[in-house]
């Protein structure tokens, strides 16, 4: 039926979400690293996304009274609504990344890489 199909895949129904991401880029990315500057965030996007869903291998319970299946969802990028590109560069900010480095027993990136990764 109608209603099925549109319960079954949002690509059919037209019924697909929007999703809008916002980003906070660190513009002085070199002075927080060098001198130890606050960070300045600008507030990049959105970064716009439409998600639809499939359910896949609907079983029907009980005479119909539950409903039994498995999900796959899918993200498509919408340029159009969105700020830029999706490869749009963000400089990120990770405190307890940052914390870690300068912990006197990891002190470095590459000690921190070899103690998850022995």
């Amino acid at each position: 039926s109608k209603n099925y199909n549109k319960w079954l895949s949002t690509y059919t129904s037209g019924n697909a979400q929007t999703q809008q991401y916002f980003f906070f880029n660190v513009t002085n990315a070199g002075a927080v690293l060098s001198a130890g500057a606050a960070p300045v965030f600008e507030s990049v996007g959105p970064f716009t996304y439409t998600r639809n869903v499939v359910k896949i291998n609907p079983q029907f319970l009980d005479g119909g009274a539950q409903a039994q299946f498995q999900e796959m969802v899918q993200y498509s990028f919408v340029e159009a609504l969105s700020v830029g590109p999706e490869s749009t560069l963000i400089t990120g900010f990770y405190p307890f990344y940052l914390g870690a480095l300068q912990s006197p027993t990891v002190g470095s990136e590459s000690t921190l890489l070899f103690a998850f990764f022995p």
